[in-house]
């Protein structure tokens, strides 16, 4: 497989998921994921924000994550399909081409799940040689 994806924090800035830079009251964090395909290969599963990694409000892990602006570029692929894990993961977004969404006037985007773990999982479909995507996701922590 020639699939290669890359997450980086924009907000905190130089924050590393599972260091203990990050402010004990932070309530939200921006992200920039990227990713690249150079056969036609897709991306099962890829973790994009590990909840256990952060802290929340209240100084431990938030209970939820909450998607309240979300920023893509996809090419190549048919689909990218970003999910809440659980037991049986719940779709937040499926995107396509380039586009905008901003959730804040209805408090965000919220999980349904009852056993989630909360991490943000991302799949593609359909890739195809040099098939990439560029997201940017801004998640409120919630506890």
């Amino acid at each position: 497989m020639a699939f290669t994806s890359n997450v980086k924090y924009i907000w905190p800035p130089n924050f590393v998921e599972g260091s203990d830079v990050m402010d004990k009251y932070q309530r939200k964090i921006a992200i920039r994921a990227t990713g690249t395909s150079t056969a036609a290969d897709d991306a099962t599963d890829q973790v994009i924000v590990d909840k256990s990694d952060l802290l929340g409000p209240a100084g431990a892990e938030p209970d939820n994550l909450v998607i309240l602006e979300a920023t893509w570029s996809i090419s190549g692929y048919d689909t990218v399909i970003l999910e809440w894990d659980d037991g049986t993961d719940e779709e937040a977004l499926r995107m396509q081409g380039d586009n905008f969404v901003d959730f804040t006037a209805i408090g965000g985007l919220h999980s349904d799940g009852s056993s989630q773990t909360g991490d943000l999982l991302l799949s593609t479909l359909g890739g195809a040689a040099n098939s990439s995507y560029d997201i940017q996701l801004v998640v409120k922590l919630k506890q």
